[in-house]
């Protein structure tokens, strides 16, 4: 019976202990006002003052004397402190690389906008003196009326112009006297209720060639028809109109002509 008297003391004096300071031992108490329910309320413990642990900045080695002789050997986790989003200081600019290899030619960039005028440029110097023009020329006309006339050659009797004596009147022919291009007029006048026509023929290696024909008709009045062309002749190449063939030619005089003249040297 000794045994549990002495138990009994024992929880009594703890109790009255406990109760004389529960504000220092316990982490809460009972709100006795509130007969219904109890409520918990915790209160923070006090706070410790830990003793100040020196930092070491860099990484810890296992071969540092003083790291080792400041750690605690019995200490079995490692304090390391690191500081982010901290911009450390710009370091100096390096040298400039090397040269990269050339790319690939890019595409072809639409054109441009079109420029200003500029302004006119110098003058020349003058050029070289070009030959000189045509010198070689005839105008022949016939003097009286003629017809009827059928595939006779026309002689020319009146000669106006006649460089180089091309054309000869007397057989009524034209003697290209310079190889080039010819200009050639023929105008036909034809009697006052008649009519007449020519045929213009110029020479080949093996027979004359017919170039055209030119008809003049005077019904009921009188008129003429004319005709031009150009043609590239020959030094020496005879050219020459005939009546035509066929038919009555009645050929007014003064008004039926024959004419020519070069307009470009052979090169």
């Amino acid at each position: 019976m000794q045994l549990p008297v002495v138990f009994l003391a024992a929880i009594v004096s703890a109790v009255t202990f406990v109760n004389g300071n529960k504000e220092r031992y316990s982490r809460y108490h009972v709100n006795s006002n509130n007969d219904d329910s109890t409520e918990r309320r915790f209160k923070p413990k006090p706070r410790i003052a830990l003793p100040e642990i020196p930092v070491y900045s860099g990484d810890y080695d296992d071969n540092d004397d003083d790291v080792n002789d400041n750690t605690d050997e019995t200490s079995e986790c490692k304090l390391k402190v690191e500081c982010k989003h901290r911009k450390g200081e710009r370091g100096e600019r390096g040298f400039p690389g090397p040269r990269g290899v050339r790319g690939p030619r890019g595409m072809t960039g639409p054109p441009g906008l079109v420029g200003l005028h500029g302004f006119p440029g110098p003058k020349g110097e003058a050029g070289v003196p070009g030959n000189c023009g045509s010198t070689v020329f005839f105008l022949a006309v016939l003097d009286t009326d003629l017809g009827p006339l059928n595939g006779t050659m026309l002689k020319y009797t009146s000669v106006f112009y006649n460089s180089h004596s091309a054309y000869e009147s007397q057989k009524g022919k034209f003697t290209v006297p310079e190889s080039g291009v010819y200009l050639l007029n023929i105008a036909v006048t034809a009697q006052t209720g008649k009519t007449a026509a020519v045929e213009l023929f110029k020479s080949g290696e093996e027979e004359d060639e017919l170039v055209l024909t030119v008809f003049g008709t005077s019904l009921p009045y009188l008129s003429t028809s004319s005709n031009n062309i150009y043609l590239s002749l020959f030094e020496d190449q005879v050219l020459y109109l005939i009546a035509r063939r066929g038919m009555q030619s009645y050929f007014n005089g003064r008004h039926t002509v024959f004419s020519g003249h070069l307009i470009g040297r052979a090169e």
